[in-house]
């Protein structure tokens, strides 16, 4: 994690502390979706799923392999302009055991893109604590 300026920083539902910094949202987020900070953080703080990443095994490979340093955030988000919700994805890299920095942010258009074959870490419906 390099030392850019901190957005924010919250706790998901497993009590591990994550943090949005400035130069993820101005490189990777804010150029490619209509989100803002506080919708991140809402998606962390509170999502549906967290679940493993996965990637291909090599490039163009449909095999894929777990990513044991990231996980994916999975919510709902609505646009107040067109009055629609939309499946939010907030990808984590977690470095050590407690402490997460989002890597990246993206709206999906269909929940066919989420896949959990690498398992699925948090379930908002079976929480004790929703």
């Amino acid at each position: 994690m390099n030392d850019s300026e901190v957005i924010f920083t919250t706790y998901d539902p497993l009590n591990r502390q994550i943090i949005l910094k400035s130069d993820t949202w101005r490189n990777h987020i804010s150029k490619h979706s209509e989100v803002k900070p506080d919708d991140i953080k809402k998606n962390i703080e509170k999502p549906v799923y967290i679940i493993n990443n996965v990637k291909p095994v090599e490039n163009g490979s449909p095999q894929l392999k777990v990513d044991e340093t990231r996980q994916d955030y999975i919510g709902l988000y609505k646009n107040t302009q067109t009055q629609r919700l939309y499946i939010m994805k907030t990808i984590v890299e977690f470095n050590l055991t407690d402490r997460g920095e989002v890597v990246t942010n993206y709206i999906l258009r269909k929940a066919s893109e989420i896949k959990l074959d690498g398992g699925v870490v948090y379930d908002m419906y079976k929480s004790k604590n929703s």
